[in-house]
């Protein structure tokens, strides 16, 4: 997952256009739509990890669709998302913000200000 972020990114420079990433709480997929005037689509990826609450600047959500954006300067907005492993029995947080990398932190972080 944190490969096709940083692939995300690497497109918003080179291209100079901005990436919306998505979440699908429900599916537990993922996927980038390039903001242009072509149809940039990239297929959702099924994690096999189960997403269980997604937090961006505006909004939180428990199911359904949540993304954030990435700059065409490389910036992303603030974003949060709670992953659990079913196999290891663990929780983990999904962190961004524009001022730095993507984190993946063991365990459920509390954000407040998002």
């Amino acid at each position: 997952m944190i490969d096709k972020i940083k692939e995300a990114e690497k497109i918003a420079v080179s291209q100079k256009k901005s990436i919306n990433f998505y979440f699908n709480l429900d599916e537990n997929s993922y996927w980038f739509e390039i903001n242009s005037e072509e149809e940039n689509q990239i297929k959702a990826i099924v994690s096999n990890f189960d997403f269980y609450e997604g937090k961006n600047e505006m909004e939180r959500k428990l199911n359904g669709i949540i993304n954030f954006s990435i700059k065409p300067n490389g910036k992303k907005d603030f974003f949060v998302l709670y992953i659990y492993d079913s196999e290891k029995n663990l929780k983990y947080t999904l962190f961004s913000n524009p001022f730095s990398d993507i984190e993946i932190i063991k365990g459920e972080v509390n954000f407040e200000n998002i």
